[in-house]
């Protein structure tokens, strides 16, 4: 859904809502878990509605700005986020023991700061985009949208419609692509990934530590 309303209504304004709306569930967390645990289900579920725009709308806007060549490295560093993300969110761990809310109202606060942020800097497309420079839209556009060199914004545009809404790839064949090994390699990987890590993070904090070896007499 976020792929999709990214691009019908542009990147910027979907994102932006996506972690305005997690930013604000999560904030809104230790009220919810005071008013019951129904609450508190619908609360953390609404954030996951909103939580779950991030990447299908983080590959549209790469679509968009980033060239095909570019596009692993791109993706790779831009998810690897949620990784320092989970590390930066162990090491405030300590502040769960003094005030468990705190934890929801700073990761909460922080995500309503890059919305300003990104509300102020980011643009959909490139040819919205205020700061960029000349060779940077036309590098873009010749490698991306298909556009004569030093195209304008609207020629731009009209490159990408004739050529099908600036697809790189032809459509889709859903079956064929279901069918093929390294689509069903990577379904494995990331299964096998995913079981490991969220039983790490979920197991992580309840082991304790070993008891210290006793003493030689």
């Amino acid at each position: 859904m976020g792929g999709w309303a990214s691009s019908v209504y542009g990147g910027k304004p979907v994102l932006g809502l996506g972690v305005f709306f997690w930013s604000l569930w999560t904030i809104l967390t230790p009220p919810a878990a005071a008013a019951g645990l129904p609450v508190l289900i619908a609360c953390r579920i609404l954030m996951g509605v909103a939580e779950g725009i991030s990447l299908p709308t983080m590959h549209q806007i790469t679509a968009v700005w980033v060239p095909p060549n570019e596009r692993s490295r791109f993706v790779a560093f831009i998810t690897s986020g949620q990784y320092v993300g989970t590390v930066g969110a162990m090491l405030c761990a300590p502040m769960v023991a003094e005030s468990w809310p705190s934890i929801f109202y700073l990761f909460g606060a922080i995500g309503m700061v890059w919305c300003v942020a990104w509300y102020l800097l980011a643009a959909s497309t490139p040819e919205q985009h205020p700061r960029i420079s000349a060779a940077e839209l036309k590098y873009i556009q010749t490698q991306i949208r298909g556009a004569a060199p030093g195209a304008t914004g609207g020629e731009a545009a009209g490159a990408a419609e004739a050529s099908g809404g600036g697809r790189c790839i032809p459509r889709a064949q859903w079956l064929a692509f279901g069918r093929s090994t390294p689509f069903l390699a990577i379904i494995v990987a990331h299964f096998a990934h995913n079981w490991g890590w969220y039983l790490l993070l979920s197991w992580l904090p309840k082991c304790p530590l070993p008891p210290p070896p006793s003493p030689l007499l």
